[in-house]
């Protein structure tokens, strides 16, 4: 565990909370681990929001391995901080849950074969430097997508319940755009976007 820190008292609650750590595991052969892995952010009082939650890598053999980000039990209506993402991402898997909150940062770019969101009330801001690319079975759910870069990948994206992309409009700098060879918007969720600035 790489827990951050809780701040709770109510009578100084200017103090941050602790954010959660890095976690890297890799294992040779079989895996007969049992218990959690978490690295979850430290909480404040009064319904304020948490901090960042931590990453935690997880590779078994010669695969590319498994990206966690995960809120735990951070569920205040004001959701966590973010977790920057500032190295490239080439994985299997890639998690979001309970009130994860990304943004990658400038000239970034993701790729894996399965992006998996569930949860309450998560974010991923997708700049104009941003390329995600989803080359398998992905699906996502109560999440808010700021997506003013790029979204693409040879695999199929479902949009759950709860989940809206808003596409920001383009600059002369800039281009948003949502390419998946199999796009599915299931009930309770949107596709919207906001005007060019051009």
């Amino acid at each position: 565990q790489t827990n951050g820190g809780s701040f709770t008292n109510v009578a100084s609650n200017t103090r941050p909370a602790g954010g959660g750590g890095r976690i890297a595991i890799y294992i040779a052969n079989t895996n007969n681990f049992t218990g959690s892995i978490t690295s979850y952010p430290g909480v404040k009082a009064n319904n304020m929001a948490s901090a960042a939650p931590g990453t935690i890598y997880l590779q078994q053999g010669s695969n590319k391995g498994e990206l966690r980000i995960d809120g735990g039990s951070a569920t205040t209506a004001n959701g966590t901080a973010e977790t920057i993402l500032n190295k490239n991402i080439d994985v299997d898997d890639f998690n979001l849950s309970n009130y994860a909150r990304i943004r990658f940062a400038d000239n970034i770019s993701a790729v894996t074969n399965n992006m998996k969101v569930n949860g309450s009330s998560n974010r991923i801001i997708v700049s104009p430097t941003n390329t995600i690319t989803l080359n398998g079975s992905s699906t996502i759910e109560n999440t808010n997508i700021q997506l003013s870069g790029l979204i693409n990948g040879v695999g199929s994206l479902k949009l759950q319940n709860g989940t809206t992309i808003t596409q920001i409009g383009h600059t002369n700098t800039s281009i948003t755009q949502l390419v998946q060879h199999n796009l599915t918007i299931g009930s309770g969720a949107v596709i919207t976007h906001s005007d060019n600035t051009a």
